[in-house]
C-alpha cells in the first residue's frame, strides 16, 4: 500500500488536529455513497470501485473489440479523458516492457493545435491504408467540447474513406448518456461506453473513460480497482480519523491555507520520471475543484491552490534554488518509490588507469534505486533546514495497484479539502465560461489568426 508523512513545519499543528476532527459527518457521507449505484450525490466517485455491474460492461466492449485484432488505440479527447489514461499508462508502460509484456500501443490527440493534428490524420491514413487496425476511442462526458468533436469529426472521415465496410467496429464512443455525442454516435451504429453525470470529468479515473482504453491495451485494470477499493476502504473506516491519509493530508493543505502568510502553490515532486503523468493528472483535480469564486453560501472567497509538477532528480538542476531560496509560499507532496521494478548499478570494479572513480566519491558499487534515494534524502533534508514544509508519499512497488490506490487517495484528499474550505468541489464555471466564448467566436465567424494588439 501506501506509506504517508508530514512534516508541516509553520502550519499550526493544532489547526490540522481540528480541520481533522471536524470531518467526521463528511466522512460518514463518503462512506454512505460507496454504496450509491444510484450515482445521485456529487461524491458519486467512490462508488466506481466496486460497481461490478458497469465494470461487466466496459468488460464486454473490450472482449468485443479484441476479436479485431486491434494493432494501436487512439484517445481522442481532452482533460481528464487524456490525463487520467496517460497517467496510469505511462506509470506502468516502461516496467511492462522490461518485463517482455509491452501493452498495446496507445497515442493521445487532445487539442486542436494543427501540427499534431496533421500529423495524427496522415498516420491514420497510412496505418488503415496498409490494412492495420487502429481503434479510435472518442471521450466527452459533455460530448459537444469543442476539441473533441472538431478532432472527431477528422478522423471519422479518415476511418469511413479507409474502410467503408467496417469502419463503425474500430470507433467506440465515451460520453454522458443522452448526450449530443451519444446520440450522433447511436445513430450511426457506434458502440457507446456511458459516462456517469455525477462523475465529473476530473474524478472519472476509475470510469469507463480510463478503463477502456487501458483494458484494451493490456494494463491490469482489475488490479488498477482492486487498489482503489482498498484504499478506499482502508481509508474511511480507519479506527481513527488521523489514520484516514487523505483526511491527514487535506487537513494539512487546509492549514498551508490558513497560514499567517498563506501558502498558495502546493508543488508535486515525483522522484520517478515515469509518474510524471499521474502529477498532471493531479494537477487537474485541484486546480478545478479547489480554484473557486465563491464558497457554498456564495461569498466571494477566490480560494485555491496552483499546483505545479516537478520530476526528481531532474528539476532539482532547475528549481531547486528558487524552492530552497526563494519565497516562502509552498507546500511540497513528495512521492517516491520503495521498491524499483528493475535496478541497475554503477560498476563497483573499474580499471585502476580509467579516470573517472574519483570524479564523485562514493558512488561506486551502488544501485540507482540508492541513489535516488539518497537524493530524495537530500532533498527532503534541505526543506526542513530552510523551513519548507512537505508531505512524502511512497509506493511499496510501481504497478497498476498502487496507481489505483494513489488516485483514489488523491480524489479523497480533494474532496476533503473542499469540505474544509466550504467549497464546491464537483463544478467547475469558470471553465464554461470560456466554453461559451469560443461558441460566440466562432458563430460570429473569426479571422484565421488573433488580430495584433
Amino acid at each position: 500500500m501506501l506509506h504517508f508523512s508530514t512534516e508541516p513545519i509553520d502550519l499550526g499543528k493544532s489547526t490540522i488536529a481540528r480541520a481533522i476532527q471536524s470531518q467526521e459527518a463528511y466522512t460518514r457521507r463518503l462512506r454512505n455513497c460507496c454504496h450509491d449505484f444510484e450515482y445521485a450525490c456529487n461524491e458519486a466517485s467512490v462508488t466506481l470501485p466496486g460497481d461490478e455491474p458497469y465494470q461487466q460492461l466496459i468488460y464486454s466492449i473490450i472482449d468485443k473489440k479484441r476479436t479485431i485484432g486491434i494493432d494501436k488505440i487512439i484517445v481522442e479527447g481532452i482533460g481528464n479523458a487524456d490525463l487520467s489514461v496517460r497517467a496510469i499508462y505511462e506509470a506502468v508502460g516502461t516496467r511492462s516492457t522490461l518485463e517482455g509484456k509491452a501493452f498495446t500501443p496507445i497515442r493521445f490527440l487532445d487539442t486542436v493545435d494543427p501540427l499534431r493534428t496533421e500529423l495524427a490524420n496522415r498516420t491514420l491514413k497510412a496505418e488503415l491504408g496498409r490494412g492495420r487496425n487502429i481503434l479510435l476511442n472518442v471521450v466527452s462526458k459533455s460530448g459537444n467540447t469543442t476539441e473533441t468533436i472538431a478532432n472527431f469529426e477528422l478522423l471519422l472521415q479518415v476511418y469511413r474513406e479507409a474502410r467503408p465496410h467496417d469502419w463503425h467496429e474500430l470507433v467506440v464512443v465515451t460520453t454522458g448518456r443522452n448526450s449530443p455525442l451519444w446520440k450522433a454516435a447511436r445513430s450511426i451504429g457506434i458502440d457507446i461506453l456511458p459516462v456517469y453525470e455525477k462523475v465529473g470529468g476530473r474524478y472519472g479515473a476509475l470510469s469507463s473513460v480510463s478503463l477502456f482504453p487501458l483494458g484494451l491495451a493490456h494494463v491490469d485494470v482489475v488490479s488498477l480497482l482492486n487498489g482503489a477499493r482498498e484504499a478506499r476502504d482502508t481509508y474511511l473506516y480507519a479506527k481513527k480519523p488521523s489514520h484516514n491519509l487523505p483526511l491527514a493530508s487535506a487537513a494539512t493543505l487546509f492549514a498551508a491555507t490558513k497560514r499567517k502568510k498563506p501558502i498558495y502553490i502546493h508543488d508535486t515532486f515525483l522522484f520517478a520520471k515515469d509518474l510524471e503523468y499521474l502529477g498532471r493528472w493531479y494537477r487537474q483535480l485541484l486546480a478545478e475543484s479547489i480554484g473557486k469564486e465563491h464558497d457554498r453560501k456564495g461569498k466571494r472567497v477566490e480560494t485555491g491552490l496552483l499546483p505545479t509538477v516537478s520530476i526528481g532528480s531532474t528539476d532539482l538542476h532547475s528549481r531547486a534554488q528558487l524552492y530552497l531560496g526563494g519565497p516562502s509560499h509552498s507546500i511540497t507532496t513528495f512521492v517516491t518509490l520503495n521498491n524499483w521494478p528493475v535496478d541497475p548499478a554503477v560498476p563497483a570494479d573499474t580499471n585502476p588507469n580509467d579516470p573517472y572513480p574519483s570524479i564523485v566519491p562514493h558512488i561506486r558499487g551502488k544501485t540507482f534505486a540508492q541513489l535516488m534515494s539518497a537524493i530524495t534524502q537530500g532533498t527532503q533534508g534541505a526543506y526542513k533546514k530552510q523551513k519548507r514544509p512537505y508531505m512524502h508519499i511512497q509506493f511499496d512497488h510501481l504497478d497498476e495497484h498502487h496507481i489505483g490506490a494513489f488516485m483514489q487517495f488523491k480524489m479523497l484528499e480533494v474532496m476533503y479539502l473542499g469540505n474544509m474550505l466550504n467549497i464546491n468541489a464537483f463544478d467547475q464555471p469558470h471553465v464554461e465560461l470560456y466554453k461559451a466564448i469560443t461558441r460566440e467566436v466562432l458563430a460570429k465567424g473569426m479571422p484565421t489568426t488573433p488580430a495584433a494588439s
